[in-house]
């Protein structure tokens, strides 16, 4: 199309699913308030008339409207889009029933536009969240994607919500987060890939009490404390402590054993069984001597006498006995041995009695 110029309105339509519409030299209209210069393109449409291909009086309302089928192949050379509308069936109903159902469709809002056969896909990505047990959820977000050059966000996305199924009270998890309300305008489709919210294990220190007891004695009942972190909402933990195995007295390690729960990663501090001696294990006073010292023999010795009770004292009778041991004055119980030539003795008044070495036990 070679420079065509209307003082109202001015429609050119090229027909042919494979005909395209190129422009070598500007075209203008100068009607007011409607659509008063329309291009259409059976295939695709080609600007080479600069970037002032198209010249219309938008001071009083005038506007444009170029159909072509699909916005990748066509080329608008230097011009600048105005915006666009896809998704018309222009090719099918024909342009001027097309441009009647833009009017019913938009009014005049839309102002000046490239129609294209084709329909572009608007991506909305969810992106992947994480949180920890018991927090609550994060904000949800998404990346769009497949804005065509001229448009803007706020025209052809209308933005809805995102929401999980997931409340603070959730278990450790993957849930879907998913679009409500979103739709796309002017032609586009729309494409809504989901995201997940992991709900990982809410970290906690768990540390064991100590405690002691006596061989012997029972185990008393392992305890614990919470020393970093916290539990959620009035929960408790799952299974018990137990401790190394053994009786004999020492230092036990308090182990983790069965305690835990799914909904927390548990760092442990193990803690410590200490079993100590009874007292009358060790130390103790021991028994008394079941062979205690006897009181002294009368003096005079064995064959009756003034003298002699133990070794020294001789075991003959007499006034000074008939015997001298160096090993006197032994306990009783303690075995005196006398020498051979000392074993029989006088006493003071008569015969000795003849000793047989065990005078002197008990």
């Amino acid at each position: 199309v070679d420079g065509l110029a209307a003082a109202e309105t001015l429609w050119v339509i090229v027909h042919g699913d494979e005909a395209d519409l190129t422009l070598a030299e500007s075209v203008s209209a100068g009607g007011e308030n409607d659509y008063v210069l329309v291009l259409a393109a059976g295939n695709r449409f080609l600007n080479e008339a600069g970037p002032d291909a198209i010249t219309i009086d938008a001071d009083n309302g005038g506007m444009y409207l170029v159909f072509s089928k699909d916005h990748k192949t066509s080329d608008l050379g230097e011009m600048a889009s105005p915006g666009n509308l896809f998704a018309s069936d222009y090719a099918r109903v024909g342009v001027e029933q097309a441009v009647a159902d833009i009017k019913r469709g938009y009014g005049l809002t839309l102002g000046s536009r490239f129609v294209y056969a084709n329909a572009p896909t608007i991506i909305i990505a969810i992106e992947d969240k994480e949180r920890l047990y018991g927090d609550g959820n994060p904000e949800f977000t998404f990346i769009r994607e497949g804005l065509v050059s001229g448009d803007r966000w706020e025209d052809v996305l209308a933005e809805g919500t995102l929401t999980t199924a997931a409340d603070a009270t959730s278990p450790v998890g993957t849930y879907a987060i998913t679009a409500d309300g979103f739709e796309a305008l002017l032609g586009y489709r729309l494409d809504i890939i989901g995201g997940t919210l992991t709900i990982t294990p809410r970290p906690i220190t768990v540390t064991a009490d100590s405690y002691s007891k006596m061989q012997g004695e029972p185990d008393p009942e392992l305890t614990y404390r919470i020393t970093a972190g916290s539990l959620v909402r009035g929960d408790q933990l799952q299974g018990r402590l137990t401790r190394e195995p053994g009786e004999r007295p020492g230092e036990y390690a308090i182990l983790q054993g069965t305690l835990g729960h799914r909904n927390y990663e548990i760092r442990f501090v193990p803690g410590t069984l200490t079993i100590t001696l009874r007292p009358d294990a060790r130390g103790a006073i021991p028994p008394a001597d079941p062979f205690p010292e006897a009181p002294a023999a009368p003096a005079g010795g064995a064959g009756g006498g003034a003298a002699g009770s133990t070794c020294n004292g001789g075991v003959g009778g007499g006034a000074a006995g008939g015997l001298d041991d160096t090993r006197a004055d032994l306990p009783m119980g303690v075995e005196c041995d006398l020498p051979d030539d000392a074993q029989t003795g006088t006493s003071g008044t008569g015969q000795g009695m003849p000793y047989d070495g065990g005078a002197a036990r008990r």
